[in-house]
């Protein structure tokens, strides 16, 4: 994660907050909105399926959204990722 990335997160979140996203559960909103499925998130970060799975649970508790596509719509509102072209 870049220093301008983080310090939006924080800015966003503070430091104590406990919604805060892993640097993991970032990498893994990215991927989502570059397409890819679990499994290829998995493949990706060298994790399994079960990981990318619970991973993206965590992270919608945590932005308060029920799926994969408000999750990422909530994280480009906020600035917690932008896609690259």
């Amino acid at each position: 994660m870049t220093p301008r990335a983080t310090r939006r997160l924080l800015d966003r979140h503070g430091p104590n907050s406990t919604q805060v996203l892993t640097l993991r559960e970032v990498q893994m909103l990215r991927l989502i909105g570059h397409g890819m499925t679990n499994e290829e998130i998995a493949r990706e970060l060298s994790i399994s399926q079960s990981t990318v799975k619970s991973g993206l649970q965590r992270t919608f508790d945590k932005l308060g959204v029920a799926d994969r596509t408000n999750a990422l719509i909530v994280a480009l509102k906020r600035g917690i990722i932008e896609l690259e072209p």
